[in-house]
């Protein structure tokens, strides 16, 4: 087991090589600077201006500075990034910045008693650039001469409003690889934004067979009205192969454990139809009704490769409910959080509740007791909701408390279908314990006797509480100052965190209680009865490496995963 996760570090570790800045010797900007320069400015802001910006002495900017056409001037705290395009820096006595200092078509002024928690960088040479909305795109003009054709092409086709897509999709062990082909177009019209994206799929399984269990499409619309309030209306057909439970772990990290080494945590069934919906946005606030109606259908695992483990068999891909299924939703979201990616403070709330119905369903199998099974095709309308809480706290300059609870449960009416049920185990919710691990009483998946083929979600309720603190510190690798104390020559400058944190959670069925499975509408299985862990780890915002260990079941040996995000 530690061999396969440290197999999984070395091969994540090798997709991001760290970068090295040569001295600014040249007569225009390097193409790669002013690319950087736009991704940066682009980044989530909790200050974005235009023009000259002063931070204060005693304010505080929980998040990224970014600063265009003017000096900006700093006596206060940043707790963030610092962008400053085509301006200068100026980083008074008593100024802090807990990140990087970056600034292009200008220079950096730095008092010696100002503390920089990241690197410092700066460029004299301007950056040429356009604003499309609030994005900022570096023109191609701005290193003509050191510009080959193709990047030239590709600048112009970057900022193309028509353009052709050609996208990977996660590669899990029913599609492998999905490669999708098609066309991107954006046009701002006087009614507001609209965007249409029509992409072809081609499944990499088989040797890419031309079989129609290869080939769907996914094709979506929509028309946003207002900047920070307004309404949002959407359109979307599809053939798509989808996932049961996408809420633990990330695309990224499907492709990295199915591809490295051969362990896909999720299961899939085929999804074809088509939904609507129209959403209402008001600053941290959003809510969103959709409608969808789609022919669910089973899939069944095939035999990608893997980089490594290839002479294991991949688990099952469990046969999950067949038949044309409704839906109506209403998602509420609140979020304040200062960095949707990298948080520093604020909360993120996710509030979904769902109605759906069927005039026929084929039932996928299940453990006893968890419905009446029956391959007869059956009618339902079921109910379900979901809640999800993350609260963000810097509890000192470098300390981060944050707090996250999961709740899934139905809503009443008819049993859940499995593509709508619950689970719980594994790397991203309690990574003391493997994947849906089976114990007794199984509080992961909710089997009882009998575990169908592929170990399917089963629990109609769940809940999840997580807490971890975080501590914020910087690694320097080569780092050299030249005399004007700017950087210069080969440097690695990278941000890092420690982390401790516990888990607690598990799933249940609701109905008559005395097996540890099962308990009424309105009880709450006892606390003794939830699985926890805890561990520790480092995160560099890209790559996370953590040991965890189940304090519920000391026989439980400890366990190392890789994540490619923050756990939350």
């Amino acid at each position: 087991m530690r061999g396969r996760h440290l197999a999984l570090a070395l091969l994540a570790a090798g997709a991001a090589l760290a970068r090295a800045q040569e001295p600014d010797t040249a007569r225009v900007l390097p193409w790669d600077v002013a690319g950087e320069a736009a991704y940066r400015y682009n980044l989530p802001a909790a200050l974005r201006q235009q023009g000259k910006t002063v931070v204060d002495s005693g304010r505080a900017v929980d998040g990224n500075v970014a600063v265009r056409d003017g000096r900006l001037t700093i006596r206060g705290t940043v707790h963030g990034n610092v962008t400053v395009i085509n301006g200068s820096a100026v980083l008074a006595a008593g100024a802090r910045v807990d990140s990087d200092v970056f600034v292009v078509g200008g220079s950096v002024h730095r008092d010696s008693a100002a503390s920089v928690g990241g690197a410092v960088r700066a460029y004299a040479l301007p950056l040429g650039y356009r604003m499309q909305g609030d994005q900022m795109i570096a023109t191609h003009d701005t290193a003509s001469s050191d510009l080959g054709w193709f990047k030239r092409w590709q600048a112009q086709y970057d900022s193309a409003r028509t353009k052709f897509a050609l996208r990977a999709g996660t590669y899990d062990r029913v599609e492998g690889l999905p490669v999708m082909l098609g066309l991107a177009m954006r046009r701002t019209p006087d009614i507001g934004q609209f965007q249409l994206t029509a992409l072809g799929i081609y499944r990499s399984v088989n040797s890419f067979a031309w079989t129609s269990a290869n080939l769907g499409y996914d094709v979506t619309a929509s028309l946003k009205r207002g900047k920070d309030h307004g309404m949002e209306y959407g359109l979307r057909f599809q053939d798509v192969v989808a996932p049961a439970e996408d809420w633990q772990v990330s695309n990224a990290e499907i492709f990295l454990y199915s591809f490295g080494v051969r362990d896909d945590m999720r299961d899939y069934f085929e999804s074809q139809g088509g939904s609507a919906w129209a959403r209402w946005f008001a600053g941290s606030s959003s809510v969103r009704l959709r409608y969808a109606q789609s022919s669910w259908a089973t899939r069944e695992a095939q035999n990608p490769v893997s980089l490594l483990n290839s002479d294991q068999t991949w688990r099952a891909n469990p046969a999950l409910d067949a038949g044309l299924l409704h839906q109506v939703d209403v998602d509420y979201v609140y979020d304040t959080r200062s960095i949707a990616n990298d948080p520093w403070s604020g909360w993120l709330i996710d509030a979904n509740a769902e109605v759906g119905w069927t005039e026929a369903l084929t039932q996928g199998a299940t453990s006893p007791g968890v419905r009446d099974s029956t391959a007869t095709p059956e009618a339902l309308t079921y109910g379900r909701g979901w809640l999800d809480v993350r609260r963000y706290d810097r509890v000192s300059p470098q300390g981060h408390l944050n707090f996250r609870m999961v709740f899934g449960t139905q809503l009443g009416g008819s049993p859940l279908p499995l593509e709508r049920r619950f689970s719980m185990g594994g790397t991203g919710s309690l990574p003391g314990y493997a994947f849906r691990q089976l114990l007794a009483p199984d509080v992961f998946t909710c089997s009882d006797s009998v575990v169908p083929s592929g170990q399917p979600a089963q629990c109609d309720r769940m809940l999840l509480a997580q807490i971890e603190y975080r501590a914020d510190f910087t690694l320097r690798l080569f780092k050299r100052e030249s005399e004007a104390g700017e950087a210069a020559g080969y440097h690695v400058v990278q941000p890092l965190s420690w982390v401790v944190f516990t888990d607690g959670g598990r799933g249940w069925l609701t109905g008559p209680s005395g097996d540890g499975l099962r308990y009424g509408a309105w009880t709450l299985p006892p606390l003794y009865t939830f699985r926890t862990d805890m561990g520790a780890g480092v995160d560099l915002g890209w790559l996370g490496l953590y040991g965890a260990k189940s304090i519920t079941n000391w026989q439980t040996p400890m366990r190392f995963v890789v994540r490619l995000q923050h756990r939350f």
